[in-house]
């Protein structure tokens, strides 16, 4: 996680007409700070198991917020270009 202190983590902006869970909106938080989130980035962040970290990336990548990159181990997500574009 780079160093950063979740407790610091801020909610990302509420995104119009997406159901979120607080874990999401700060994974999206993060992303937008951070550029990047891994699995075990999430992980960390929330103190989850690798299951739940994995199913709310999924559910954002499903929902178009996030894109995947990379694969396995490797595996990392980054907003979509529509995102990133209403920062």
């Amino acid at each position: 996680m780079r160093g950063e202190d979740p407790k610091n983590e801020g909610l990302a902006p509420d995104v119009e007409g997406v159901e979120l869970n607080e874990k999401q909106k700060k994974a999206l938080g993060y992303l937008k700070r951070q550029g990047e989130i891994a699995n075990r980035d999430n992980r960390e962040l929330f103190g989850v198991v690798r299951d739940t970290a994995h199913r709310d990336l999924i559910d954002l990548l499903d929902k178009g917020l996030v894109e995947k990159r990379g694969v396995g181990r490797g595996t990392w997500y980054a907003l979509t270009a529509d995102e990133k574009s209403d920062e």
